[in-house]
Order: structure tokens, then C-alpha cells, then sequence
């Protein structure tokens, strides 16, 4: 896929990341928040970092994101937050937990993810420092020599529970020379086979009725928990510095901060967090952009010439006449009302099934945009 920005956004980004420093425009409607990452990303090859202001946003911004990366571009990383603090509800559930510990990884590898999308509640949470994530991090291969008990005995440590069948991640059974586990950054279970101490097969395999899927070479292990001793970073930690932050809707961010520091105060947390003024201290070593929807300052913010679906005008008016009259309507009509949908500034179609594949159709689209409007 195609993502373009205008020739004068394009420089003017350009000349922002030679300067540094933060960025303000006015936020792009709906999905073309993910439309323009994908279009800074593409331009400038640099990792994205896209903060929402909770996990909500965060959801609907990590599914535009995914729609509009299809099967041309690398695919999203996605960091939330816990869904509740230490010691106050239940512990954070494993998909959750393998979420962070990918996304983590996936930050302090030498291939950083195009774009991680995350929550202002995440960043103030801590995290493990990169040496201690890469002393919990393991990996089995074929042909490995590999002393049973001891593994066993890391795997406990590491929070795996062991059943007489691995149904859900961060289970482990075993049986005879089989050992069955399921990380928590892994979509199946898998399933080792070992020849005397020498692991013969790697295969993942069906939790539903454990019969085996595909044979692998290698298999990832992350732990099942974050020890609460350990938990002396942040993501900033593991963030390339060439890495560009995204605030999206600073205002609602910044608001949705001030509620988190008032239930850290309230809960006596402050141990595992950092308070939302000492995170923006810390990401002032970043480039940042700060994408607003009222200016705090007459001018502060500038307006982008942007357009996803740019240069393909035509294209889209074939495929709103064979689609319903009722979307095709909606869509003029706004147009018609509104100056600011003329043709030069008219807000990007949001979800357009013939320029981003996957997404949905016009109904969807038009609906969209009259809730914009």
C-alpha cells in the first residue's frame, strides 16, 4: 500500500527532524491518525511511537493500524497498560503480559517495529530495564541439548503453571520425553520432543484437541510475570532514539494523566510509576509531534496538508457509484454543507475498501464521517 503525504507536509516534516524538538498540528479525523504514521514511517523509515490517551483509544488506534498495514507493510507492535496496579485487583492476565514483553523485544531489537501504539497509562507504568528482560528471554531450538529438570524448575520460576494439559498460555505439562508450553508471546502452544537430553522436535499444536499444527526450528520464551522487584524502567528505555513520538489528542492525554496520578496518589503506587510531568521530562530526548484539536495559543498548531487518498479521486468516485446511493449521499452532502470539505481540505475518506484492502466498506466510511461532522 500507497501512503502519501503532500509535498509541503513532507518538507516540513523534514526540516522538523533535522531542527528536533516537538511538532503541533491539528488532529486528522478518525483512522487518518494511523494513516499518517504509516505516511511518516514510509517517508522517513524512523520508528513510530503513538501514544492514546487510554486503553480504549489505544484499541481502536492499534485496529486502524493493523487494517491499514494489510499484508505490504510490517505489522503494528502493541504495548497497554496493566488493568489494575500491584496489589489492588487481579494480577494482569498472560495476553496482556505477552503483549508488553513482545513489544519490548521487539523496541531493543536491531529491527524495531515501523510503529508501537500504547497508552499515557503504560508509559507511567513501570517496566523491566532491557538487561533484565534479556536475562528472562530463552530460546529452544532443534538439535538443543537441554537438561530437563533444570528447565523445569525455570519455567517455575518463571510463573508457568503445570496441568495435565496445556489449554491456556502459561501452562506447561509434561509427559514422559514431551514437554508441552505455551509462552505468553506465542499464538499456539508448543509442543518439545526430546531424544535422551537433545530436543528432536518442535511442533505447535492445537489446544482444542492437541493434535499438532506445524513443526518449527525455534521457539521465543518470555516470562508469565513482571517481578515487581525488578520493575525499575520505562518504555523510554527501551525506545530508539531515532524513534518519533505521537501524542494523539494531547489535551485528552494530558487530561486522562492528571486522573491516573489522583488514583497513584490514592493507592500508594508511586513505586511502580512515574508521575506524567517527570514523562515528559524524559521525552524531551525524543523527536516528538503533538496532535491537538484546539489550540492552547492563537497559530501554535499547524494545519496539514493532508490526504490519504490523495491522487486517487477518480478512483474513489467509481467505487462510491457502484456502492450504495445512501453512503455516496451522505458522502455529498457533506462535502455540499461544509467549506471545509472542498476539495483541497475535505477530511480524508477514512476507511475506503479499494485503497486499504482490508477495511470496511462505504456505509461504514460515511457513517464515520457524518459522527465527524
Amino acid at each position: 500500500m500507497e501512503f502519501l503525504l503532500s509535498d509541503r507536509d513532507a518538507k516540513g516534516w523534514a526540516d522538523f527532524f533535522r531542527r528536533g524538538g516537538t511538532f503541533c498540528a491539528l488532529t486528522p479525523p478518525g483512522a487518518a491518525t494511523t494513516w499518517l504514521a504509516w505516511s511518516l514511517w514510509e517517508r522517513f523509515k524512523r520508528p513510530i511511537l503513538l501514544v492514546a490517551d487510554g486503553p480504549r483509544s489505544l484499541d481502536r488506534l492499534y485496529r486502524d493500524a493493523h487494517s491499514f498495514a494489510g499484508t505490504l507493510a510490517p505489522q503494528p507492535a502493541y504495548y497497554p497498560a496493566w488493568e489494575s496496579l500491584p496489589g489492588h485487583g487481579a494480577p494482569p492476565h498472560v495476553d496482556l503480559l505477552g503483549d508488553r514483553f513482545a513489544a519490548l523485544t521487539a523496541l531493543g531489537s536491531s529491527s524495531p517495529p515501523a510503529i508501537t501504539l500504547t497508552c499515557v497509562q503504560a508509559l507511567m507504568q513501570h517496566a523491566l530495564p532491557p538487561d533484565a528482560l534479556r536475562l528472562q528471554r530463552s530460546i529452544l531450538q532443534l538439535g538443543q541439548e537441554l537438561e530437563l529438570d533444570a528447565f523445569i524448575k525455570q519455567l517455575d520460576g518463571e510463573g508457568f503453571s503445570f496441568s495435565t494439559e496445556v489449554t491456556q498460555k502459561g501452562q506447561a505439562a509434561m509427559r514422559g520425553g514431551i514437554l508441552d508450553l505455551w509462552p505468553t508471546t506465542s499464538d499456539w502452544p508448543v509442543r518439545v520432543e526430546l531424544f535422551g537430553s537433545t530436543i528432536d522436535s518442535l511442533r505447535t499444536f492445537d489446544p482444542s484437541d492437541q493434535k499438532s499444527r506445524s513443526k518449527i526450528k525455534s521457539i521465543e520464551l518470555a516470562p508469565v510475570r513482571e517481578p515487581l522487584d525488578q520493575l525499575t524502567a520505562t518504555v523510554f528505555d527501551h525506545l530508539p532514539r531515532e524513534a518519533i513520538i505521537v501524542w494523539h489528542e494531547r489535551e485528552r492525554i494530558a487530561h486522562h494523566a492528571a486522573l491516573y496520578d489522583e488514583v497513584i496518589g490514592e493507592t500508594a503506587t508511586a513505586e511502580y510509576t512515574v508521575s506524567f510531568e517527570e514523562l515528559r521530562k524524559k521525552s524531551g530526548a525524543w523527536a516528538q509531534i503533538e496532535l491537538v484539536s484546539v489550540e492552547s495559543t492563537p497559530g501554535e498548531a499547524r494545519a496539514l496538508d493532508f490526504s490519504p487518498f490523495r491522487r486517487r479521486t477518480r478512483s474513489r468516485q467509481r467505487c462510491f457509484a457502484a456502492g450504495s446511493g445512501g453512503a455516496g449521499t451522505a458522502t455529498r452532502r457533506c462535502g455540499a454543507q461544509h467549506p471545509r470539505a472542498g476539495r483541497r481540505n475535505r477530511p480524508p475518506l477514512l476507511q475506503h475498501t479499494r485503497c486499504a484492502g482490508t477495511l470496511l466498506g462505504n456505509i461504514r466510511e460515511a457513517a464515520a464521517l457524518e459522527r465527524f461532522f
